[in-house]
């Protein structure tokens, strides 16, 4: 009977491990419960749930959609506007409000991009010791609030630090997506909530220009310029957007209050095929080697570098 349940709870750790497949090979006998994956321990603890295999995948599926996806879209949307909000400021006279000259205007959409190249780095670190979801909900309110300050700015140096910081709180946008994605499906269904948070980025550019036309047709006698309001407001809700992902959005399917134990333990036995694990706060140093050392990663780096165009705008005359 002992080597009967030493099986059942190794063949337990074998499909959902961590991250490293070396923590879940060495079952529960040989590894502490804090460094195992916590999909592992949770598993563990209710390897004897009732009913897992008469859950309605499909259904559970559609449920999790209503519940995570229209967060990951609105999210995706306001980093795109709030990106963009600087070539609708253009139109309303923002280099002349703030005495842009030369390659002023250049600079200040270039090194939002400085901000968030130099920190995508750090992010990958701080996705690995913090929740995703707080991360992310915890950036998305920094980046709202650094766009609202862009309506406080006076001159050329504080508006360039608002973009900076507005670079550096965007970094964690599309790896905090696929990170979550990654816990609640498995890689066949995360492509096409990847389309569809995606799709944000075409509703940003619809969205975007009825702002900017709207904002454009504030009265001279306003108590502040246009640009300036167009910039707090749009900060506000991406603040708001970014309270409701910290409060909304489970950390991981372990902790989602919409889900029963049952429904919880199917999903994990579901996802288990990525064999990527859930949640492990240990930061292996030889993963990022083995990422770095990928020729799949650097592949996509050059198909994202071809189809990426950025378009830093000048600023127009005065």
């Amino acid at each position: 009977m002992g080597d009967d349940k030493s099986g059942r709870e190794a063949d337990t750790v074998r499909p959902i491990g961590s991250s490293s497949s070396s923590d879940a090979a060495l079952g529960p006998g040989h590894t502490s419960r804090a460094s195992v994956d916590a999909a592992w321990r949770f598993l563990n603890d209710n390897r004897h749930a009732q009913g897992v295999d008469s859950v309605d995948l499909p259904a559970l599926r559609r449920k999790i959609d209503w519940h995570i996806v229209p967060l990951m879209f609105c999210c995706y949307t306001m980093q795109f506007l709030d990106k963009v909000i600087l070539n609708y400021a253009a139109v309303m006279g923002i280099s002349k409000d703030l005495d842009l000259r030369n390659n002023d205007f250049s600079n200040v959409a270039t090194f939002l991009f400085v901000g968030l190249l130099c920190f995508e780095v750090p992010n990958t670190y701080f996705l690995q010791k913090v929740p995703a979801a707080k991360w992310l909900g915890l950036n998305v309110t920094l980046w709202g609030i650094a766009t609202a300050c862009g309506a406080a700015a006076h001159n050329y140096q504080t508006l360039l630090v608002s973009r900076i910081f507005l670079g550096i709180f965007e970094a964690t946008i599309g790896p905090s997506l696929m990170l979550i994605s990654s816990q609640w499906y498995t890689k066949s269904e995360q492509a096409p909530r990847f389309s569809f948070w995606y799709v944000g980025l075409g509703l940003g550019q619809i969205a975007g220009g009825a702002v900017s036309y709207a904002f454009q047709h504030i009265g001279p006698n306003a108590a502040l310029a246009g640009w300036r309001i167009m910039f707090l407001v749009l900060g506000l809700v991406t603040v708001s957007f970014g309270l409701c992902t910290l409060a909304l959005l489970p950390d991981t399917p372990m902790q989602a209050r919409w889900m029963s134990t049952t429904e919880k333990v199917a999903l994990l036995k579901h996802v288990s095929v990525n064999q990527t694990g859930i949640q492990s706060r240990r930061f292996r140093p030889k993963e990022v080697v083995e990422a770095l050392l990928d020729p799949q990663i650097w592949l996509l780096v050059i198909a994202v570098m071809l189809l990426t165009s950025v378009i830093l705008p000048s600023a127009p005359p005065s």
